[in-house]
This record gives C-alpha cells, structure tokens and sequence, in this order.
C-alpha cells in the first residue's frame, strides 16, 4: 500500500481475482494513532479501478468520546455519613461500577461499606462503531 495525493493506493500482484481482492480489502485495519482522537464519524471511501470499469463502496467508522471516571480526588467521610451519588461528585460519567462495590450501588453509607480506598472504572477508552452507509 502506497500513500500518494491524500490518497492510499492498494495494489495486487499474482493472484487479481475478485476472491483476492475481496480478501485483501477485508484484511484492512483503521486506526487512528492520535493522542486524543476526536469523537465523530470517519468516512472510509473504496474506489476499484480495472481496464473495463470501476465501482465505490463506502462505510462509516463512528469513533465514540474516551471515558472518563471523574476527578482523582480524597473525600473524608465520618463514621455515621451516607453519601448518594458519589460518582457525580466526582465528574465521573456514567455507568461506571465502584471496586470494591458499595452496598449500595453508587452511595456510600458508612453503617454498611468499608473503610478503604474505592476506585470509580469506567469502560474502554474509544468505543468505536461500523456501521454500513444509510
């Protein structure tokens, strides 16, 4: 594979049947190498040329936003203190699970959870989407 004008140019040699082509297209990987990779739709154009004609195929990548569990922060909390909505304390999104897990999903009550350090984790980094052209 060549990159040439803005463009990637994929060239076969030997084998230029339909089933290698078809191979070499689905063996192709997307990825993007920046630090923090905007979120969005990424466009992926193919454009198939030969001595008789050519045809386009699209597809979109969506690339969803990193995650995020909220501030690094130290809370002190007395013996008899219940606390609702911890995550959102911290500027954590949602969906995210408390390690140890409180007794009561995202509320500490002092009476029922222990006294430790508690991590906020959040899912994988980019969620990305294939979805075919609409």
């Amino acid at each position: 594979m060549t990159f040439t004008n803005d463009r990637y140019l994929l060239s076969l040699t030997g084998d230029r049947s339909d089933a290698a082509w078809m191979q070499a297209l689905q063996a192709l990987e997307y990825s993007n190498t920046s630090a923090t990779p905007s979120a969005g739709l990424r466009t992926i154009t193919f454009t198939a040329y030969n001595a008789i004609k050519s045809n386009q195929a699209q597809t979109l990548i969506r690339l969803g936003t990193r995650a995020y569990a909220g501030r690094d922060t130290s809370i002190v909390i007395c013996t008899s203190t219940q606390i609702d909505g911890f995550s959102r304390r911290i500027g954590g999104q949602s969906g995210g699970y408390w390690s140890p897990p409180f007794a009561m999903s995202d509320s500490y009550d002092a009476a029922k959870d222990l006294a430790t350090t508690y991590r906020y984790i959040v899912k994988a980094a980019i969620a990305v989407q294939i979805q075919p052209p609409s």
